[in-house]
């Protein structure tokens, strides 16, 4: 009898412990709502960016960056208690231990009293006890991330002038693609912050979300109020750069990029990405693409050893096809690599056939340039739009494996139509 007296005072110390630790503790669960719901967002948002790094959307450099700003942004997030909360906590922590001094001294007279009356060992059934469990498990369902966000926003009908609330809510919404909702909860926040440049960038790109991600129009007016208060944000200049692209203007886009890059030493990866941009850029405004004269008019250039001499002749059977000012590109391409030419020169269809000589000074970046390959490809392509990228119509033609530096001269043939 006395073991079962025993094994009886150690239940009751259990159960009070779980009553007891609660009624202590109760301060802590004053402001756990809102924080629960930045957590489970950016939960989500990392769960994307680990998927789109699995897929290959995303490389290692660009997952890191943006799991840091994550981060970051969750420890701006989360509640500080203000002096009404404090107090309100400290009135339930005052009431807790009083309660909790009741339920030591009664609780184990209370059951060792209805033992004695109505209970009996053999009462005490594992069943009862797991269907117990699984009512109180019911009683406390998992919520979702979408039930987590429609909660946040019916406390947001309630407290419109809560903008870090608006700002989660915006985000949430971004982070399950709900973009026009996105779009909404950002109008909330315009309106009560300003023209913050962050609110003003992320806005932007929530609009540009709804129109096919297309920068033009209002995103872009929204970048330059970001840029006006911040001319050196980094965010909104990348974005202010793909817009000025859009619209064909790609001296402006180049000014925007050129900005940017300083400012993301560190991140060779996203570096790599603005290079291709500027890139791109620079070949549809004619810089550092050389307007060559023939060869037989220039002087050798310092790198003559690396350089390639190339005639471009026209197939008669394609002259019907082209104006006299149609732009000519003459080309030298890595053979295996990234597209962009190692060495261009820009002519006129009018002065075909013509021989020009390919050299670094005609690179496109430092880091790529024709004395760095031991073989290329060289080509020249009609554009009938003036545009540095091939498309549809263009003519072209191409021969492979060149050594630089050779001393034979290349002829190149424009014999195709790119379909």
């Amino acid at each position: 009898m006395t073991q079962f007296w025993l094994i009886v005072a150690g239940m009751i110390l259990l159960a009070l412990s779980f009553v007891l630790l609660p009624l202590l503790r109760q301060r802590k669960t004053v402001h756990i709502d809102r924080n629960a719901i930045n957590i489970r967002v950016v939960k989500q948002q990392l769960s994307e960016l680990e998927a789109d790094l699995k897929s290959g959307k995303l490389e290692q450099s660009v997952y890191e960056a943006a799991k840091a700003d994550l981060e970051k942004a969750l420890l701006n997030d989360l509640d500080t208690a203000d002096p009404a909360s404090l107090e309100s906590s400290k009135n339930l922590a005052s009431s807790g231990r009083w309660l909790a001094v009741f339920v030591v001294v009664a609780m184990p007279l209370l059951s060792v009293t209805l033992y004695q009356k109505l209970g009996a060992p053999t009462a005490i059934s594992p069943d009862v006890s797991k269907t117990a469990q699984a009512n109180n498990q019911a009683s406390m369902p998992q919520m979702s991330m979408e039930e987590a966000i429609s909660k946040l926003a019916e406390k947001m009908e309630q407290e419109p002038d809560n903008a870090e609330g608006w700002s989660m809510l915006a985000r949430s919404y971004l982070s399950i693609q709900q973009y026009d909702k996105a779009v909404g909860a950002f109008e909330k926040l315009y309106a009560l912050t300003g023209d913050q440049p962050e609110v003003l960038v992320r806005y932007a790109d929530a609009l540009a979300m709804t129109q096919d991600g297309k920068i033009t129009g209002k995103p872009y007016e929204l970048l330059k109020l970001a840029l006006k208060q911040d001319p050196k944000n980094a965010q909104a200049n990348w974005m202010a750069g793909l817009a000025e692209e859009e619209a064909g203007n790609y001296a402006a886009a180049l000014k925007h990029w050129q900005l940017v890059r300083p400012m993301l030493a560190g991140r060779p990866e996203l570096i790599q990405t603005l290079d291709t941009l500027i890139a791109r850029a620079k070949a549809q405004t004619g810089e550092m693409v050389a307007e060559a004269t023939p060869a037989s008019e220039n002087p050798a250039p310092d790198n003559a050893q690396k350089s390639i001499t190339v005639t471009v002749e026209l197939a008669p059977e394609l002259a019907k096809l082209t104006q006299p000012q149609d732009s000519v590109f003459i080309f030298a391409q890595a053979m295996q690599g990234p597209p962009m030419p190692l060495a261009v020169s820009k002519q006129q269809a009018k002065d075909l056939p013509i021989t020009v000589t390919l050299d670094d000074s005609m690179a496109m970046m430092p880091q790529m340039k024709l004395s760095g390959f031991d073989q290329v490809k060289v080509g020249a392509r009609i554009s009938k739009s003036g545009q540095a990228m091939p498309t549809s119509g263009d003519l072209a033609g191409s021969i492979e494996g060149i050594v630089p530096g050779q001393a034979n001269v290349v002829r190149v043939t424009i014999d195709q139509k790119i379909p």
